[in-house]
């Protein structure tokens, strides 16, 4: 199944872990694919930290949330690559992360 979100250019395939954000296919490893995806599946709404630390590394501790930060780091680079003035993946306060679907 696909997400797409066609106001800022963004289509993630779930099954085939493919992600294409401005029309060029963008290369994540497996845990920076989940974290997208789970960021994806509620977008707009935030994901908690407990929410991605649970389903990306099937725990929340200490140590996850700061590999969740780190990874959503690299997303971010990852991303403004591609398209430099949006900022795809928000930090919201101290509630998590969200995934910013309008332009």
């Amino acid at each position: 199944s696909r997400l797409v979100f066609p106001q800022i250019g963004l289509i993630i395939d779930l099954s085939t872990q493919e992600v294409v954000y401005g029309k060029k296919s963008v290369q994540l490893t497996p845990k920076e694919f989940s974290v997208l995806a789970v960021l994806a599946k509620h977008a707009p709404a935030i994901v908690s930290y407990p929410v991605i630390a649970q389903t990306v590394w099937g725990e929340d501790v200490p140590e996850a949330r700061k590999r969740t930060k780190y990874l959503v780091y690299l997303l971010r680079r990852k991303f403004q690559q591609l398209v430099p003035d949006y900022e795809l993946v928000l930090n919201v306060g101290r509630l998590g992360y969200k995934l910013q679907t309008q332009p």
